[in-house]
């Protein structure tokens, strides 16, 4: 399950990118439900003035990656101690990654369109 959600503790530029993907993905999901008149999915109405990139992985870096990640660290720590580096470097990456995304959330002047998934 890690795996599937590990995208915050890839280094910057990789990470950004996939978010991207990730946006693009969620609003084709909406515009398809809006489509076909069905409620639009959480974080994928890319006409939601509150729904953006930053704010959608914050939340996700809070409810989700942060705990998760922690205890895969401290499972790595405990039994695979010759992969502490790397449980290491996870931990470095998510918390850049979280630090760089709360910049860009008190810095409302570089978002950019709301219906595009913004260049984060």
């Amino acid at each position: 399950h890690c795996a599937d959600v590990s995208n915050p503790l890839k280094p910057w530029n990789l990470y950004r990118e996939w978010c991207q993907r990730l946006m693009r993905e969620f609003y084709a999901q909406g515009d398809l439900e809006k489509k076909h008149n069905l409620s639009v999915s959480p974080f994928m109405d890319r006409n939601d003035g509150k729904i953006n990139t930053v704010n959608c992985q914050l939340y996700f870096m809070d409810a989700v990656s942060s705990s998760l990640f922690s205890v895969f660290g401290q499972f790595i720590r405990s039994q695979l101690p010759d992969s502490v580096a790397y449980a290491d470097l996870f931990s470095a990456c998510l918390t850049k990654n979280r630090k760089k995304l709360a910049e860009l959330k008190e810095n409302p002047s570089i978002k950019t369109d709301k219906n595009e998934p913004e260049s984060i």
